[in-house]
């Protein structure tokens, strides 16, 4: 049976918010420290699991990319960012099919 996560506390939820500004201000060793601190408390958490997606692949890791994003779908399946995110990590992995895939589900999620 699969260990249930454990909910984010007050301080793991400002450790976020310093985290995503560390990333937006270009300090990615400090945005990925935090964001794999808070996935070690809670491997399934949507955002994370996103934001440290598109910072691997800004980093050139597009393979944990497109894993640590579909890992951030399985639990927010509705989120037409993140199924853009992924056909951009598929499109920079070359997968044409799979990123215009991830792209119609996004479309089909908010089509305007």
């Amino acid at each position: 049976m699969a260990k249930k996560a454990a909910p984010l506390t007050l301080v793991d939820t400002q450790n976020l918010k310093l985290a995503i500004q560390a990333h937006q201000n270009g300090d990615t060793d400090t945005a990925e420290r935090v964001y794999r601190q808070i996935l070690k408390k809670d491997p399934s958490h949507a955002g994370v699991n996103n934001f440290l997606g598109i910072l691997m692949g800004q980093k050139g890791d597009f393979k944990k990319a497109a894993k640590l994003i579909q890992t951030s779908i399985k639990t927010s399946p509705k989120n037409p960012a993140v199924h853009k995110n992924l056909g951009n990590a598929y499109k920079e992995l070359g997968d044409l099919n799979k990123s215009a895939t991830s792209y119609q589900n996004a479309i089909y999620l908010k089509p305007d």
